[in-house]
């Protein structure tokens, strides 16, 4: 499906993006691209709440646009909603298995509710989908070292020292 889209939402590090956009073609059915993009809007003017049902509405239309659930789970972050979001990260890798950014995510929210077996999972599995995010290998190495891995925190540490150094 072809668009004109140039707006994404990205979750990194505690800080909410949202570029402007010029037309949202994700579905076939207008209604559903109308619908996203109030939705993108309204996320765009930080009205989380407000968004929501928007983002409910597309799934209800369509539930396979494409990364909907990503979206719709970032929301749910942003307010307050974290087991909601971590099932739409796990909705959306349903629909894309390969998708380091839900992963990333959904370990993201699995850390903050102190969920390390589960975070370890995701970030290693980020690590084995792009291997040079270095906050993933960081966050791995944090999980790990909770969970009494030692080994694993170390080499984990030193991958995200040595991304990061770089980038620089």
């Amino acid at each position: 499906m072809q668009s004109r889209l140039f707006c994404l939402i990205v979750w990194f590090m505690g800080t909410f993006l949202v570029c402007a956009q010029d037309s949202i073609v994700v579905s076939k059915n207008p209604t559903v691209n109308l619908l996203y993009a109030q939705a993108i809007q309204l996320s765009y003017e930080e009205r989380f709440a407000e968004a929501l049902p928007f983002f409910d509405q597309v799934i209800a239309l369509d539930p396979f646009v494409s990364e909907i659930y990503l979206d719709r789970g970032i929301i749910k972050t942003r307010i307050g909603d974290q087991t909601g979001a971590i099932a739409d990260f796990t909705s959306q890798l349903g629909l894309t298995p390969r998708l380091a950014d839900a992963y990333f995510l959904r370990g993201e929210r699995y850390l903050q509710q102190h969920n390390y077996h589960k975070a370890l999972t995701d970030f290693k599995k980020v690590n084995k989908l792009d291997g040079g995010n270095a906050d993933a290998h960081c966050f791995c190495a944090e999980a790990a070292l909770v969970l009494h891995k030692e080994r694993k925190a170390r080499k984990e540490a030193t991958r995200c020292a040595s991304i990061k150094a770089k980038t620089k």
